[in-house]
């Protein structure tokens, strides 16, 4: 059966929905958005050292190149993965949340890298800003070792 447009439209995002299980109450994790806008924002916030800001910056440039490559695998399924049946859409949407959540993961590792070697005061200061906006802080264990956090 072929689907308009349209249809196809409304029967992925209904798919999209359902993957994502999205639910309105469930609190999402306090991520810091490390290699965006807000690096500044953040050196400021938490009053980062010279060792702490040089960090931040290489590790968001290391984060904004691997999820450039999944940008772009997204960009090339949206555009190339055949859309003609309900069973085209499902796969499409199981891809896309695959890359999706493999760019959390990156956003995920570089803050708990930077975390890792907050201060006491820092850490805390990010545990209440977490609190402030409802959000789940990334716990971080002093002995977090990120070579075996690497993907």
């Amino acid at each position: 059966m072929k689907l308009s447009y349209n249809h196809k439209i409304i029967l992925f995002s209904a798919i999209l929905n359902g993957i994502f299980n999205i639910n309105i109450s469930a609190q999402e994790t306090c991520l810091l958005g490390i290699g965006g806008k807000d690096d500044e924002a953040i050196i400021d916030f938490f009053k980062l050292t010279d060792t702490q800001q040089e960090k931040l910056r290489n590790w968001g440039a290391e984060m904004n190149y691997r999820n450039e490559v999944h940008q772009n695998k997204l960009k090339s399924l949206l555009r190339n993965h055949p859309k003609e049946t309900l069973e085209d859409l499902r796969t499409m949407a199981y891809k896309q949340k695959s890359l999706l959540d493999s760019m959390e993961a990156n956003m995920r590792l570089v803050d708990k890298r930077l975390l890792g070697i907050f201060t006491v005061e820092q850490y805390n200061a990010y545990v209440l800003l977490c609190n402030g906006v409802q959000r789940i802080p990334i716990y971080v264990d002093k002995s977090f070792n990120e070579k075996k956090q690497r993907p």
